[in-house]
């Protein structure tokens, strides 16, 4: 392999890590309506709005035995203590990064961090939401 090939690989993989890969197509679970996904090396795949709000309808939908209050925060992409960490990853998407896990007579704990705020599991419930900005 001689250097210039060598450089135009690596340039494409660089390239393509900066955003180039084909954007892939989501189908919304309720509309049918296809919504385009962008992706970067930076943050990952970025879904538009619309198809988390659809998301959030058909996961209120598809579990009747939800409370009002867990139907209504999930709708209006909010998090309230007792949430699930499902019904937390519904609302809000999964977080940017976990802290640990800290087993102890309380039960099991982790920090999830979301931007401007930090979400406190315990036994994969939220325990308190506490605003770092």
């Amino acid at each position: 392999m001689n250097a210039l090939s060598r450089y135009s690989r690596v340039f494409v993989f660089v390239f393509c890590l900066s955003g180039c890969a084909a954007f892939p197509s989501v189908t919304g679970p309720i509309s049918g309506e296809k919504y385009h996904v962008r992706w970067s090396a930076l943050s990952g795949y970025d879904y538009p709005d619309a198809l988390y709000q659809e998301i959030r309808e058909a996961y209120v939908r598809n579990h009747s035995d939800l409370r009002k209050e867990i139907k209504d925060a999930i709708l209006k992409k909010q998090i309230s203590p007792g949430m699930t960490d499902e019904q937390v990853k519904v609302s809000w998407g999964s977080p940017q990064y976990v802290d640990g896990q800290i087993t102890s007579g309380w039960g099991r704990s982790e920090i999830w961090h979301y931007p401007g705020e930090w979400v406190w599991m315990v036994d994969g419930k939220v325990d308190s939401i506490q605003n770092v900005t």
